[in-house]
């Protein structure tokens, strides 16, 4: 086991948000590859993209059949129609308190790998923290993303097998933190056995957070406890 500390990093609640974007481009992408909008909105919150994907599929009465072959073809305009998006997520986004601070300093450390384990797809993952000069910080070629896998749980495997091959080191799961805003966040580092910090960001309170036994809760990423906590 490597001695180093891995940092798995959410995207959308956590390090940045683009209001009501987020939904728009998936109503966007539903329109340009199937020629439907779905009704209303799913909560999307600490899901992958393709997870979403499947439960508008399955509110628009889709026959299941047909999942995968529709689940590629609105994936790939998601990536078209938030490429086209740029400047409007640019505008009406932005990043979330005190975030490009804490991913600076982290990435300047030798004792941390800083990643991401995102929901989104990997293109829109490096797209969006570009948008808001955040990319710089993370290490992608280490991370996971909902391109990788339906299944958030699934993506820490990912991730540890991506650190390996690029740094020829085994993460410790007791010495790997994802940092996220949801119960999805902590449900995926409870199943690996991995650390958790979560922060109110998103669309969960700090008090509803607080009950499900992350390692720290934060009102955001201003909290110097997260700091201390990390590199105790």
């Amino acid at each position: 086991m490597s001695d180093k500390k891995l940092l798995l990093w959410d995207i959308d609640g956590t390090l940045i948000s683009i209001s009501y974007l987020g939904g728009e481009i998936f109503d966007r992408a539903f329109l340009r590859a199937l020629d439907v909008k779905p009704p209303q909105r799913v909560n999307m919150s600490g899901k992958t993209d393709p997870q979403i994907v499947a439960e508008y599929l399955e509110m628009l009465n889709f026959d299941t059949s047909e999942f995968e072959a529709m689940t590629a073809e609105v994936l790939e305009c998601l990536r078209l129609e938030l490429a086209v998006a740029k400047e409007e997520v640019a505008k009406i986004g932005s990043p979330k308190e005190n975030a490009e601070q804490i991913l600076q300093y982290f990435s300047g450390s030798d004792d941390v790998i800083q990643s991401v384990l995102t929901g989104n797809i990997v293109e829109n993952a490096k797209l969006k923290l570009n948008i808001f000069a955040l990319d710089k910080y993370i290490d992608f070629e280490c991370g996971a993303f909902g391109s990788d896998h339906i299944d958030r749980k699934e993506l820490v495997g990912v991730a540890f097998e991506r650190v390996e091959a690029k740094h020829d080191i085994a993460p410790d799961p007791r010495s790997t933190w994802i940092i996220g805003d949801s119960p999805n966040d902590f449900a995926c580092a409870a199943a690996s056995g991995l650390r958790c910090i979560l922060v109110a960001t998103g669309r969960f309170g700090f008090e509803e957070l607080s009950r499900l036994g992350a390692d720290l809760v934060c009102e955001n990423l201003s909290d110097k406890e997260i700091l201390n906590l990390i590199e105790t």
